[in-house]
């Protein structure tokens, strides 16, 4: 899964990075075994991103979608109507 991480920078500035989800791994498992609280492994996408840290919460990451989140403006339509009941291999 793609996400994006909002970091402030050393001048004060807001810098945006993107990576992916690897996997989901405890927050401390040797201090709270069997915790409830989760991390993420990310990889990132930056070469200069290797300051980052490979694990992060879910609380901190914006997940990105692959699909538009507007209705299609042409809906999609069968080319004839369906009966139910009646086989359409006559």
């Amino acid at each position: 899964m793609r996400f994006r991480m909002l970091f402030e920078t050393e001048e004060s500035s807001v810098r945006r990075y993107m990576g992916t989800i690897t996997g989901i791994v405890d927050q401390d498992p040797v201090r709270w075994p069997n915790s409830h609280w989760r991390s993420v492994k990310v990889g990132w996408d930056e070469s200069t991103a290797g300051e980052r840290q490979p694990r992060v919460s879910l609380w901190e990451i914006e997940p990105l979608t692959t699909f538009p989140m507007y209705p299609s403006l042409f809906p999609l339509r069968l080319k004839r109507p369906w009966h139910p009941g009646v086989s359409s291999f006559n």
